[in-house]
């Protein structure tokens, strides 16, 4: 227990270096200040459907998605590059709980980027709302985003060398593209499950409530079914994680992608 931690710590701090924090802070706070810039002298109702049009053509499905992908590869995918993954598999602790601390690693460093972003956007729409409460459902969706998108990609981290690329490519086309189109891969989209959340506890404009419906499709609202969801799937993540792990050119730094 002791070496996860060591080893959850580790990779952390790594990923939460000061360039990188910054850079993906002011990714994530973008646009609550657009937010601020378009409600100038806006009432609160207008405030609110100018927020949720944001959350809903940004937030949720790029800016999160964006942050999550960029943090969850770099938790082993770095540790593979720099060939110091044969020193991290050397430490005495199973693997299993090396891949735990990896998952465990890249879901803290992203709530922390993404709990920032969504944390920036509450304070500017309770800003020009007067209503302190009105924004606080996006904090909750930002962490099934980040449990979402960290059990997807630290494997995907590890495995391939362009992972970024790869979960760029898969945002637009499989989430964004086909499934815009397709009920069903509506259920399987990760935009779709926090959109889901975002239903369920967040405050809705009534302008935006098609907008949504054609989002979802089939897939229903609720947030505990989406948080159990990608909970679901960060267990199955920490599976195929150390599955990878037990491959023997690993220990070596060989292997190429």
């Amino acid at each position: 227990m002791k070496a996860f931690f060591i080893v959850a710590w580790s990779i952390t701090v790594r990923l939460l270096r000061l360039k990188r924090l910054i850079g993906m802070l002011i990714l994530t706070c973008a646009p609550a200040l657009l937010l601020l810039a378009l409600t100038g002298g806006a009432g609160p109702e207008e405030a609110l459907e100018i927020h949720d049009n944001l959350v809903l053509a940004m937030v949720i499905p790029l800016i999160f998605p964006l942050t999550g992908i960029v943090i969850s590869s770099a938790a082993l995918g770095e540790e593979r590059r720099a060939s110091t993954l044969p020193d991290l598999l050397l430490k005495p602790a199973p693997r299993a709980a090396l891949a735990g601390a990896a998952a465990a690693a890249a879901l803290l460093a992203s709530m922390v980027i993404i709990g920032g972003g969504a944390a920036a956007h509450w304070l500017a729409l309770s800003i020009r709302t007067g209503d302190w409460t009105i924004g606080l459902g996006l904090l909750p969706v930002a962490a099934v985003q980040a449990v979402g998108w960290a059990a997807l990609f630290v494997p995907l981290g590890l495995l391939l060398s362009r992972a970024v690329l790869i979960g760029l490519a898969y945002l637009v086309l499989w989430e964004l593209a086909l499934g815009a189109f397709l009920d069903g891969i509506r259920s399987t989209s990760l935009f779709r499950i926090a959109v889901s959340a975002w239903a369920d506890w967040g405050t809705l404009s009534p302008a935006n409530q098609e907008a949504l419906e054609l989002i979802l499709g089939r897939v229903e609202v609720g947030g505990w079914g989406a948080a159990a969801k990608v909970a679901v799937l960060l267990v199955l993540s920490v599976i195929a994680t150390w599955l990878i792990l037990q491959r023997r050119e690993l220990m070596s730094g060989s292997g190429e992608e």
